[in-house]
């Protein structure tokens, strides 16, 4: 289950990192 979390956690800050950035663009 740690291992499912911390993929899950990983893939959602890409995806906050990306929009962040698209914003700031």
């Amino acid at each position: 289950l740690a291992e499912i979390l911390d993929l899950d956690a990983m893939t959602f800050l890409k995806k906050s990192v990306k929009r962040r950035r698209k914003k700031i663009k």
